[in-house]
């Protein structure tokens, strides 16, 4: 992993200087720059040393000096991309490179070489013959890059402080991507924070002309549901014997390092089939797994992941925190939060990558695996809201939920409770907003009341509308696995994994979001997704020899914390920036301390909102 950052336009080296500090913790092992006088091009490269230690430095130069990289990420398939290379003709000056592959790739295939990659990735290509930039991002966003354009000039980095650390650049707040942060719980891409900064989507490359000094973006890839007959003809048998194979792939693919490597562990299911499949092939190597515990437990799996550890004869360490440690790791991360996301999660996975990093310089998750084998609460919840709204008419809706208001406010991992109250202030809006507001931190009324201004439902969730409206998927089921797939999973969870690693220099890498995996899961029918209410369903049949059943019928747990109570002792300051209403938010205070609601992510994502602009606003 590393951090890349650039401008065309007036060569400015104190500006670089300051935009290479800024992403210095996303690569501590080395530093490169490249300065192009003559076209006014200036790259930056923080280096986390992972593959070809000695001969992998940037930026990178093609053999004939006609091309220069700078490189975030890391490709798996190189070394096959290395043999076609090399068997067209192309020479190679270092052993083991990545980086190298992408020179010699982008001369062969242009602008289809993304499509040839599988791994996590954000680069930049300053093609000197063509005069032109190339960029490109990985499928799902895994690797982040932020971009501007100013005065016919382009402005990138791996980070939104380091890309506006440029003095061209305004910090204007924008109001929709505002509303939108409230409305998601995070902001989509390729809006930001700010006013005209944007970021790359996943799947996607851009072409910054040197000559005209235009910009044009073009989607390579995105994921979508296929219907294909022979997945739909096939046994389940022969499927999860498939999905095996092809995890064991996607596993020993990204075992591939210079440098240690380790298993993120919580005992569920995903995270068990990651360092079972690693278990399988290190056989005569040490394998070290990793968890967070809790002092609450109600949210604790450290036993889980103990028994799945002991179970595979690895090497397991453990932290427990509580409530100080996760204060202290809280104020840290919201002090360099690069944007604001609402993914309290991150706390603890940030706590779990600093207490890896001081054993591995990279570790495997199994992030994905929700996404595209119908894994989240709400996959269950897509016939029960059918159900309700053919019976329940809509006039009732409102009624429904005052009386829900009068429950008791359950302190546990999702309370029976919560899940209820969740689930009825959603069903009653259109199937494509569904899933987004049972996520939210405010329903588009309480929006409009805590920022005092209109809210479009269309323009609020134009990305979830337009995804549900064009998308290709047979069922409510694909179609929800579209939405977390190119939405959520990208803007949210690899973008919290992204942040809480990258703050420790530790690199994640996730082999359910293999291109052979997705693939499989793209074509793969929902019945064999969700199967007689059992999610994840051709999941725990491809890895019922491997694991034990324990963990086959463990009940799914998310990475969470405690916030509900937590926030009830925390301090929690009144706003003074007038872009929010005091008293709404006074209101959502006191419910949440008296225990009258249960207003946890409202209040998450107000903290860490509250503090960016804090910290950045001055």
């Amino acid at each position: 992993m590393c951090g890349i950052a650039g401008f065309t336009g007036e060569i400015r080296k104190d500006i670089l200087e300051r935009m290479s500090l800024l992403v210095s913790h996303r690569g501590p092992d080395d530093f490169g720059e490249y300065i192009d006088q003559l076209n006014k091009i200036s790259f930056v490269h923080r280096r986390l040393s992972i593959l070809d230690l000695a001969g992998g430095g940037q930026p990178m130069w093609s053999n004939d000096r006609s091309m220069v990289v700078v490189f975030n990420g890391e490709i798996y398939n190189h070394a096959d991309l290395r043999s076609k290379l090399e068997q067209l003709g192309y020479k190679f000056n270092s052993n083991n490179s990545d980086t190298e592959v992408l020179l010699h790739g982008y001369r062969e295939w242009g602008d289809k070489l993304p499509l040839m990659l599988s791994g996590m990735f954000a680069f930049c290509i300053h093609d000197i013959h063509n005069n032109k930039l190339f960029f490109s991002r990985d499928r799902f966003g895994k690797k982040p890059l932020y971009y501007a354009c100013k005065n016919k000039n382009i402005i990138f980095s791996s980070e939104l402080n380091s890309l506006m650390a440029h003095p061209e650049l305004s910090r204007d707040l924008d109001t929709l991507s505002v509303q939108k942060y409230f409305g998601y719980g995070y902001i989509p891409s390729p809006r930001t924070i700010y006013k005209n900064i944007c970021k790359l989507p996943g799947g996607h490359s851009m072409v910054f002309d040197l000559q005209k000094r235009t910009l044009k973006i073009e989607k390579y890839w995105e994921f979508s549901i296929i219907r294909d007959e022979y997945y739909e003809a096939a046994s389940i048998e022969d499927l999860s014997e498939e999905l095996l194979g092809l995890l064991t792939n996607a596993v020993q693919k990204r075992l591939i390092s210079d440098v240690p490597v380790g298993v993120f562990l919580s005992g569920g299911l995903d995270s068990s089939s990651i360092l079972g499949l690693v278990s399988c092939i290190k056989k005569d190597r040490e394998v070290k797994s990793f968890s967070i515990g809790l002092d609450d437990p109600r949210f604790d799996e450290s036993e889980d992941a103990k028994f799945v550890a002991d179970f595979f004869g690895v090497t397991h360490l453990q932290q427990t925190i509580g409530m100080q440690e996760a204060n202290d790791a809280a104020n840290q991360i919201l002090l360099h939060m690069d944007e604001p996301m609402a993914d309290s999660s991150i706390v603890p996975t940030y706590l779990l990558s600093k207490f890896a990093k001081k054993s591995v310089s990279v570790a495997l998750s199994g992030d994905g695996a929700d996404e595209l084998f119908a894994g989240y609460g709400p996959f269950k919840a897509l016939q029960t809201a059918k159900i309700y709204s053919n019976i329940v008419p809509k006039y009732i809706h409102s009624g429904v939920e005052k009386v829900l208001a009068y429950l008791p406010t359950g302190q546990g991992y999702f309370s029976y409770d919560y899940k209820l109250k969740r689930f009825i202030r959603g069903v009653k809006f259109q199937p494509a907003l569904r899933c987004p507001i049972w996520m939210s931190p405010l329903t588009p009324s309480e929006i409009e009341d805590f920022l005092g201004t209109k809210v479009e439902i269309e323009e609020l969730y134009s990305e979830a509308i337009e995804l549900w409206n064009s998308s290709n998927g047979l069922d409510e089921i694909s179609k929800t696995s579209e939405f977390y797939s190119r939405i959520y999973l990208q803007d949210d969870i690899l973008n919290k994994v992204d942040r809480a690693s990258m703050m420790v220099g530790l690199e994640v890498r996730s082999p359910f979001l293999d291109n052979d995996v997705v693939e499989f899961a793209r074509r793969l029918p929902s019945k064999y997704k969700i199967f007689k209410g059992n999610q994840k369903y051709i999941l725990k049949q491809a890895m019922k020899k491997i694991l034990p059943s324990q963990v086959l019928i463990k009940k799914k747990q998310g990475f969470a914390i405690p916030l509900t109570n937590w926030l009830k002792k925390w301090d929690i300051k009144y706003s003074t920036n007038k872009l929010f209403c005091n008293d709404k938010l006074k209101s959502f205070i006191s419910e949440h301390k008296t225990g009258k609601k249960d207003n946890r992510l409202f209040l998450w994502s107000w903290l860490v909102i509250s503090r960016y602009i804090d910290v950045n606003h001055k």
